[in-house]
């Protein structure tokens, strides 16, 4: 029970700390929090493919794909 008075009371802390701060700085330590908080969570990656044996395309293959994106049909 004393755990949670004292996760409270920090909690509590960091709040009134920061309704200091103007709205976009309020946005941007939530960003960073998120982030961290996700960071060290170690998700797995979205996408469900082999790592070891697909490579990232090269600068040629993405110049190339977004050449041919931008040419008119």
């Amino acid at each position: 029970m004393a755990a949670t008075s004292a996760l409270n009371s920090t909690v509590n802390k960091i709040v009134k700390e920061v309704k200091k701060f103007t709205p976009l700085e309020q946005e941007e330590i939530l960003v960073k929090a998120k982030l961290t908080n996700y960071l060290n969570a170690h998700k797995k990656p979205i996408a469900n493919y082999d790592s070891k044996k697909l490579k990232p395309p090269t600068m040629a293959q993405i110049d190339k794909w977004k050449h041919d994106s931008r040419v008119k049909k």
